[in-house]
């Protein structure tokens, strides 16, 4: 079994085998993250940053900004807002900040698909258990060491699970799903699940590299 395989089939079955205690810690992270977001939403980067970001005329709300956005452009506003007072929660043996990643993708992508509350809170399960082990494989805290920011690694990995279970994907197309996921790091994790993410990726740096410049 691939590692991905193995990431998918963990983050599958830790949100089937979530229960009443697990889900209502999920609920107590759903509550952090968003309080997270309102702090971050007042930080001097959101007014400098979010007037950048494509509007999307009947688009969805963010949690952290005013306007309407794509789905993806609300979940890139509210991860960066959760995160930036460095309030939000750590998950030390890992080194990762998995609320920041998995609960705004949860949160849109849930609402996006007509998602129950409990159905969105086992996504959240999802997610961090995809984030957190896959950091937790690659040394965790010894990344800093190196230089490598865990939850910059790792966290769409986390938002890919939480996704992936929301719109009840089977396990080899969650695999994929993680697969495209990790293809930004170029390939560290996607074996031969690579694809087409391989071709999308120069265009995809490029762009990151003018917006960054922007």
């Amino acid at each position: 079994m691939t590692l991905l395989a193995d990431l998918s089939d963990r983050a599958r079955a830790a949100a089937s085998d979530a229960v009443g205690p697990v889900l209502a810690e999920a609920a107590r992270h759903v509550l952090d993250t968003a309080a997270c977001v309102a702090s971050g939403s007042t930080h001097p980067l959101a007014a400098r940053w979010v007037p950048l970001l494509p509007a999307s005329p009947g688009g969805v709300a963010a949690l952290g900004a005013a306007g309407a956005w794509a789905v993806a452009t609300a979940v890139e506003i509210d991860a960066t807002l959760a995160h930036v007072d460095e309030f939000d929660a750590l998950h030390g043996p890992a080194a990762v900040a998995p609320g920041a990643v998995v609960v705004p993708a949860a949160l849109h992508v849930g609402r996006a698909v007509g998602a129950g509350g409990a159905d969105v809170l086992r996504a959240v399960v999802a997610g961090y258990e995809a984030v957190a082990e896959a950091s937790l494989r690659f040394g965790g805290p010894a990344l800093y060491a190196a230089g490598w920011w865990p939850t910059a690694l790792f966290g769409a990995l986390g938002a890919a699970a939480a996704t992936a279970l929301l719109l009840d994907l089977d396990g080899p197309t969650t695999t994929t799903a993680l697969a495209l996921a990790a293809a930004p790091l170029g390939g560290l994790l996607s074996t031969d699940e690579l694809g087409d993410a391989h071709y999308l990726l120069c265009g995809r740096a490029a762009a990151h590299g003018v917006g960054s410049a922007q």
